[in-house]
């Protein structure tokens, strides 16, 4: 009986040892201090320059077309998440746009300190001439540009890309964001939307003039308010012809929704 007793207090004083020691180990999680700005400047742009190439890895990208040749105007709307407020607000500093000249292309990327212990993050707005191509890169957080008389790229990963008021050819690639496209396709122009998982949407004039391939995998694909002549019509695959052909608009998603829209 004695024995047995002594086995119960040493097996209770561990018990008891074991819940203090576990309190004493709980942690509080992290405490992390906000900081934020605006900030806007402008650069020349080169007569020389027809493209312009666009990254930002810490965030999504806002792009306009404007009618100003002669500059590319920009706004950073800038956030640093550290360990200290004062530490949050020098990091501000280090996220800027960088940008370089190389034959024709200006080049724009969002640069800033790469510290493991941050959190950083920026929104570009970025006014571009309406008439020079423009090609979105990867890495980004998603896209929506408006008011472009050109050509436009864009890539993406998870993130959305808006396409509004454009009357240039367009080029858009995603894995797994949606995309939405607006457009009224120049002669001899195109649209092509391509996405892994994503849905897409593309609204273009009634009067179109071009050659059409919604095509799916797993997913679904329609067609709306367009006199389209079908040539092929299944679950996967629908082709046909607006008029008299004269661009083209290829729609694919693997798994997602594709839709045609006429306005």
């Amino acid at each position: 009986m004695f024995k047995m007793y002594k086995i119960f207090l040493v097996f209770f004083g561990f018990s008891i040892s074991y819940i203090f020691i576990g309190c004493n180990n709980t942690s509080e999680p992290e405490t992390f201090f906000e900081a934020s700005d605006r900030y806007s400047n402008h650069l020349s742009f080169p007569s020389s320059v027809n493209q312009v190439v666009v990254t930002n890895p810490i965030g999504f990208i806002y792009l306009f077309g404007n009618t100003d040749i002669t500059k590319v105007s920009y706004v950073l709307d800038r956030k640093v998440n550290a360990k200290s407020k004062s530490i949050a607000e020098s990091e501000l500093k280090t996220i800027n746009l960088e940008y370089t000249v190389s034959n024709d292309t200006l080049y724009c990327n969002i640069f800033h300190h790469k510290d493991l212990n941050n959190f950083y993050d920026c929104t570009l707005s970025l006014d571009v001439p309406y008439n020079k191509e423009v090609v979105i890169k990867n890495p980004n957080k998603g896209i929506h540009s408006a008011y472009l008389n050109s050509n436009l790229k864009v890539e993406t990963d998870a993130y959305e890309t808006i396409i509004e008021q454009h009357t240039g050819s367009i080029e858009a690639r995603s894995t797994a964001g949606n995309i939405v496209s607006i457009i009224s396709i120049p002669q001899n122009g195109f649209c092509r939307c391509i996405s892994e998982t994503g849905d897409i949407i593309a609204r273009i004039p009634t009067s179109a003039s071009v050659n059409v391939e919604l095509k799916t995998t797993f997913g679904s694909i329609s067609y709306s308010n367009l006199n389209l002549n079908i040539t092929t019509f299944t679950n996967q695959l629908i082709t046909g012809t607006l008029g008299n052909g004269e661009g083209d608009i290829y729609l694919e998603s693997n798994y997602g929704e594709v839709k045609l829209e006429g306005f």
